[in-house]
């Protein structure tokens, strides 16, 4: 009787656990459903015709793809061309949400996304609008990825010097724009990169002929000078005498305000900077002298 009664929860417990294991099949199976049905919606509102819907859509992107939805992250590729799409959308909403949605995108798959990103940011073939709007995904990467962005730093500085000699003057001052801000976050991790920064820039001031892009490269120092503490100082401070003498020079040939108000920010951050280098320099010598 004991045998026949282990024999029957022996079976019972198999039916059971089959059970169980069928119905996490089909919880598993409704969830991809799920998952591939608000993809395909959200999809089918990215190419609507309606402003709002596309909008919608694009909003709702996303949203799918910062929570990693499993059909989102099996058609990556499909999603960059369509979203690229829109970056050239004359309707604000439209390419404004693009451009989160596909930084979203490249949070969640950087190594995959981020050499897309780069070709259409140089890709001449494309419009002038859709290019810039590019750099913009690019900056909101830049800024989302946090620390992150170091290990990435030399492909975006590289990026941004190759394309401040494009012949867009607009695509100029998009690159100075977003190399100032890739610099400010990168902090001590310019030390590498500063000597062909400057020289890049210096270029700019001394040979653009365009007044616009005269007055970016300035404010590129401003910015770059902006994101310099007391931890990464010593990034910039064998090249910072050469940095200020540059400024110096511009602001003293210059009749533009706009430059010159660059200057004049610029020349605040060397006096903050120069007092941080003061500091360091007399906690040095006290360390010195107590030990």
């Amino acid at each position: 009787m004991e045998h026949c009664k282990s024999n029957e929860e022996c079976v019972a417990l198999c039916t059971n656990l089959k059970k169980k294991m069928i119905d996490l099949s089909e919880n598993v199976r409704e969830k991809q459903d799920k998952a591939k049905l608000e993809f395909e919606e959200a999809l089918a509102d990215i190419n609507d015709n309606e402003v709002h819907i596309r909008t919608h859509g694009l909003v709702v992107m996303r949203r799918l793809i910062l929570h990693k939805n499993e059909q989102a992250m099996k058609e990556k590729q499909r999603l960059i061309i369509v979203i690229q799409a829109l970056l050239c959308d004359q309707e604000s909403y439209v390419y404004l949400a693009a451009i989160k949605a596909l930084a979203a995108l490249a949070i969640c798959s950087t190594e995959e996304v981020l050499p897309s990103l780069f070709d259409a940011y140089r890709d001449k073939q494309r419009s002038l609008q859709e290019r810039v709007n590019v750099g913009e995904v690019l900056l909101n990467l830049v800024k989302d990825l946090g620390g992150a962005v170091q290990k990435y730093s030399k492909l975006f500085i590289n990026e941004f010097l190759r394309s401040m000699k494009d012949d867009e003057p607009t695509m100029r001052i998009s690159s100075l724009s977003n190399l100032g801000q890739v610099c400010s976050l990168l902090r001590f991790a310019i030390s590498p990169y500063i000597v062909e920064i400057f020289n890049a820039v210096k270029c700019m001031l001394e040979t653009d002929p365009i007044l616009e892009v005269k007055r970016a490269s300035i404010m590129f120092i401003h910015v770059m000078l902006s994101g310099i503490d007391g931890n990464s100082i010593q990034a910039i401070e064998p090249e910072i005498s050469n940095i200020y003498r540059l400024v110096k020079h511009v602001y003293n040939r210059s009749l533009d305000d706009v430059v010159q108000f660059h200057c004049q920010l610029a020349f605040d951050q060397f006096d903050k900077i120069g007092k941080e280098m003061l500091t360091l320099r007399q906690e040095n010598v006290h360390t010195i002298h107590f030990t």
